[in-house]
């Protein structure tokens, strides 16, 4: 009964013309999508994870240090090892700020120290399996677009907390652009990213 359902047509009239130009391919064909389960607070836990939200993705786009510390046993651990965020991982709000996109950086602390990095229950982790297509930064830079973003909103329900389902994120169609292509798009990701650090450095000073 929500009624952005009904109200998507101009943005599913964008994407289908965008859609028609390259290869497409279902988002479940292409990336292994990992629910993230609920950890709790463990007093005297000798190991440290650091778990994400969508409010940790930065105006760059980038998953900056996450905010919430939780201390676990080695069980608990294990079970975190699951959700454990690698660079290049994408994560997608898909319950409460919707459509939320951002990208896990290369400098993520790495798999097996104590201390990890962990995405929480409200994200879903996009990891590019096999020999895929794509580039993570192009999958990412995809569904952050203003009119994909607007299209993702119209998928999500819920009387109280916005919530997409998982069959329709699974069936959502992506572009596979040429390598020529995604090869302009990374370019242009690392220009804006550029701007955004001397952004940075002129707030510093």
């Amino acid at each position: 009964l929500t009624i952005d359902r009904y109200l998507d047509r101009q943005a599913r009239d964008a994407i289908d013309q965008l859609l028609a130009k390259s290869e497409v391919a279902e988002l479940a064909d292409l990336v292994e999508m990992i629910r993230p389960a609920a950890l709790t607070q463990q007093e005297g836990g000798e190991y440290v994870l650091l778990e994400a939200a969508p409010a940790d993705i930065a105006e760059d786009g980038h998953v900056c240090d996450p905010s919430r510390t939780i201390s676990v046993d080695r069980i608990q651990y294990r079970k975190a090892v699951n959700q454990v965020l690698r660079p290049g991982d994408v994560l997608i709000a898909f319950k409460g700020n919707v459509g939320r996109v951002g990208i896990v950086p290369d400098n993520v602390l790495a798999e097996g120290t104590s201390t990890i990095w962990t995405a929480g229950q409200s994200l879903m982790i996009l990891r590019l399996k096999g020999r895929h297509k794509l580039s993570p930064r192009v999958l990412c830079e995809y569904l952050s677009d203003e009119v994909v973003q607007e299209h993702l909103k119209s998928l999500a329900g819920g009387s109280a907390i916005q919530t997409i389902a998982m069959k329709d994120l699974k069936s959502l169609e992506i572009p596979l652009p040429d390598k020529e292509t995604q090869a302009k798009v990374e370019a242009a990701v690392a220009a804006r990213q550029a701007l955004f650090r001397q952004i940075e450095q002129l707030k510093a000073q």
